[in-house]
């Protein structure tokens, strides 16, 4: 049973001093970990709402998850860079939704809206990690470094699928994108003889950019977060990276679609169904049916409908051999001018132009057509002394050969970066309030 494989006293007995954890401190065994769990203060009542933990890389945390999860309690992950009044309300929130299951309750990035919270039972988040495991083949050998928050399931599912596997997490400090973060994570792969890994896009293309090799070791790289222009995917596949591009929503535990190691997919495809997963279209909407889901999504209406299945706002399409392609939010599309308009596409169409480095597309108010589309464009190094104005006219003559003039921006703004949510998904609202 999969729940059998997130039970920590079984796993100490399995691997006793194998690692569990590697961090500044050095190497914390299965057995340590067990011990660890036992300490007093996890032990008290829990209370209700559960408290909050400030879901640090850092082996606290790792020691509170698993003690939530040994004696059936709650485990609530805040981001650490939370403020004080973000950490009352979420408290005041849980407290309206009571009674609360065993389990997690994640916060959501808000990327569509205002954030919400999801309940996984501890047996959800068990299928999920035996599912992704069956796929990926981690095995008790590797060793997975944390670069994603904790406070999302695309950290927190690392050490849960590391405990299903008797592998070993290695925690650390990460810095933030740019040059010091390529060199972190290059140090890192070097040392500590990390074989899985997860990224999201921005951090992918930063280490390309900086020319950090592949190292030989590394089986695995988990991509995820948003989707991936497939310009850099290729980079990335040509570049020897061991890529798996997927596709999961915190109700779905996390990854839900993936595709195999390395493997190279037709340009805008995520991969195929995880083991116990079922995809379908509706209006052109996915839905989603699985055993690793969310129990319920607290406050307001929820995408879980009575038969099960996950109903979301992602624009997809399913090929006959079962590869997913998503295209996008419904929520994002942009109307101006009568056409619906996906900014996914010419983001994509953007990013594969040679005087691109990254591009988000929004639509500004327009008296006349609506909305009128807008590039917010960070110039590739060897475009970066030219003008808007020149850059603009590079863009355009670019996309004229594969957009028709209605998806092609009507106005380009150069900016020094874009802003990202702390799961590293692209802040669509905060790139509306840079015009």
């Amino acid at each position: 049973m999969p729940e059998a494989a997130l039970d920590l006293s079984t796993a100490a007995r399995d691997v006793n001093e194998a690692p569990a954890a590697f961090d500044d401190a050095g190497e914390m065994s299965y057995r340590e970990l067990l011990a660890a769990t036992d300490a007093a203060e996890h032990l008290t009542a829990d209370p209700s709402p559960p408290r909050l933990t400030r879901a640090a890389g850092t082996r606290s945390t790792l020691i509170a998850l698993h003690a939530a999860l040994r004696h059936a309690r709650s485990f609530v992950p805040l981001h650490p860079a939370a403020t004080a009044e973000e950490s009352t309300r979420l408290t005041e929130r849980l407290a309206a939704a009571r009674p609360l299951v065993p389990g997690v309750y994640i916060t959501t990035s808000g990327s569509s809206g205002v954030p919400k919270i999801v309940e996984l039972p501890w047996s959800s988040l068990a299928t999920h990690a035996h599912a992704a495991n069956e796929h990926l083949g981690l095995a008790s050998d590797d060793r997975w470094l944390v670069t994603l928050p904790l406070s999302h399931t695309g950290g927190l599912s690392i050490l849960l699928r590391c405990l299903a596997a008797r592998a070993a997490v290695v925690l650390a400090p990460v810095p933030p994108l740019g040059p010091a973060f390529s060199a972190w994570l290059a140090a890192q792969l070097s040392s500590r003889g990390v074989t899985r890994l997860s990224l999201v896009p921005a951090q992918l293309d930063r280490l390309l950019t900086d020319g950090v090799p592949a190292p030989v070791g590394l089986r695995s790289v988990l991509l995820g977060g948003q989707a991936a222009a497939p310009p850099l995917v290729d980079r990335a596949l040509a570049a020897g990276w061991p890529l798996v591009t997927s596709y999961g929503l915190t109700e779905t535990c996390g990854l839900c679609v993936a595709s195999r190691i390395g493997e190279r997919l037709p340009a805008g495809a995520v991969g195929r169904a995880l083991p116990g997963v079922s995809l379908r279209l509706r209006e052109g909407l996915l839905q989603i049916h699985s055993a690793a889901r969310a129990s319920r999504v607290l406050e307001g209406a929820s995408a879980l409908a009575p038969d099960g299945w996950l109903h979301t706002t992602d624009l997809a399409r399913l090929a006959p051999d079962g590869i997913l392609y998503v295209r996008g939010r419904a929520d994002d599309v942009i109307v101006s001018a009568g056409h619906k308009i996906d900014p996914v596409e010419i983001e994509a169409a953007l990013l594969a132009l040679p005087c691109v480095s990254h591009a988000a597309v929004v639509g500004a108010p327009d008296p006349i057509f609506g909305a009128s589309l807008v590039a917010l464009v960070v110039p590739a190094a060897s475009s970066a002394a030219l003008d808007a104005a020149a850059l603009a006219g590079l863009v355009d003559a670019g996309l004229a050969a594969h957009l028709p003039a209605y998806k092609r921006p009507r106005a380009l703004r150069i900016v020094a970066s874009l802003p990202f949510l702390p799961s590293g998904k692209l802040d669509r609202a905060a790139a509306r309030r840079l015009l």
